[in-house]
Formats: structure tokens, sequence, C-alpha cells
């Protein structure tokens, strides 16, 4: 994922700010979840840190993509829920939209990914699993 942002350096979140994200559920009864770009596990309640070398570069004059090195999410319920829709068409598995938080602290930046309102933040908590 690439989020392209105007912005150089990241802002630090003042409190925490709600996101949503793609994942894999694997196992129902577990509840174990997998990234659906990097099949990174993971579960409800854990905060994950990112601490790959970090990937901003320029993306045109004024526009900077923002890649590895961070967690990339949704600002917006429909969007993840788009993307879900979008997503499962083309791979296999059950894919389930997650709210999760940017904690308060964690440095992020706001800007789009493929026409949506989006997130890359270098911490993310796992809140809950959607069931929508």
């Amino acid at each position: 994922m690439c989020l392209l942002t105007f912005r150089i350096k990241p802002k630090k979140a003042k409190e925490e700010i709600v996101c949503y994200k793609i994942y894999r559920l694997e196992y129902i009864k577990s509840k174990t979840l997998y990234s659906a770009y990097f099949d990174y596990p993971t579960r409800v309640g854990e905060l994950l840190y990112n601490d790959e070398i970090k990937e901003v570069f320029p993306h045109g004059m004024f526009v900077h993509c923002v890649g590895a090195g961070y967690f990339h999410s949704f600002k917006h319920l429909r969007s993840a829920i788009r993307k879900r829709y979008e997503f499962s068409k083309h791979h296999t598995g059950h894919y389930v939209v997650v709210k999760c938080t940017i904690p308060q602290g964690s440095l992020y930046y706001a800007g789009s990914y493929e026409f949506r309102v989006s997130y890359a933040s270098e911490q993310l908590r796992i809140e809950e699993i959607l069931d929508i």
C-alpha cells in the first residue's frame, strides 16, 4: 500500500484515533487475524509496532508516498467495507473489517489510498472484529 500525502514529516497523535483495517480471519474460534497484504499474524487487543525501515519518498512535485514501515488503515468504516468487498473478489479466505486505534503519541500520516481517506501509523492497536 502507498498512502499519498502532502506532508514530509509525520504528525504526533494528540489523542487516540479510531480507524479500520482489513484482515483475513484464519481460525474463527481462535480469532487469529492475518494482515490482508503481508499476511502478518495478530490478535484482538494486541498493540502493533512497526520497526521496519520507514519508507517515505516523493511521488510527483508536491506529494509523498508513505509505504513500508507503517500500518495502513482507513479513516471511514464504509471505505474499509468497500475495500474488503473488492479484496474478497480477488483473494481466497474470509476477510473481515477490524476496528483499530492509533494510540495517543504515535507518529502517523493522514492522506489517501485509492481515493479513500486513510492513515499510515507506526503503532496500531487491534480493538475488535466488526460483524458486518
